[in-house]
């Protein structure tokens, strides 16, 4: 098993969910080019954390990026089927902004959260503790609009660590924290 951490990946605006389904995008991993579930199956990881398609907020329908979702779940369970998949929620807009809004952002995680379920994978709400009282990313938190602090990170990884964050899969046989 390869530590995920020493594999390169594109730039994030690269791997935009759409570009994983609609484009058949490869991921240059260890010299070759890969689709993701063939990048999934070769770091031989047991667990799985993604975190897509925040930049795909506004541009598509909810249902479309529902539809890209489903089918890139499909497409790394079907190749991977022993994986625990966590799919992360997305991070809290600072302000509303374009289409970059707090409702924007809490219909797609309702949706990833659907879409988790309905595929017997683990939702991982990284949202917590990082929403003001008016449901937009505390100010401390944030470097921009978009990007979050090393503060937010912090707060980031130790959210994923604690088992609360997690809506587990439906199935039993699925681990239910990482």
């Amino acid at each position: 098993h390869r530590d995920l951490h020493s594999f390169p990946t594109r730039r994030s605006s690269d791997l935009l969910v759409h570009h994983i389904v609609r484009d058949d995008r490869k991921i240059p991993i260890l010299g070759s080019l890969m689709t993701i579930e063939d990048a999934v199956s070769a770091s031989g990881c047991g667990k799985l954390f993604l975190m897509l398609a925040m930049n795909d907020i506004g541009t598509e329908p909810i249902e479309t990026l529902q539809a890209d979702w489903e089918t890139v779940l499909d497409r790394i369970l079907e190749k991977n089927p022993s994986v625990t998949v966590y799919v992360q929620s997305g991070t809290p807009v600072l302000y509303n902004a374009g289409y970059f809004t707090r409702e924007n952002m809490e219909a797609y995680n309702a949706m990833l959260q659907t879409v988790c379920q309905s595929r017997d994978c683990v939702y991982a709400d990284v949202t917590r503790g990082m929403k003001d009282e008016n449901g937009f990313m505390k100010k401390e938190l944030h470097l921009d609009m978009f990007h979050i602090s090393s503060e937010g990170a912090a707060l980031w990884v130790n959210t994923l660590h604690d088992p609360g964050s997690y809506t587990p899969p439906l199935s039993p046989e699925k681990e239910k924290t990482p």
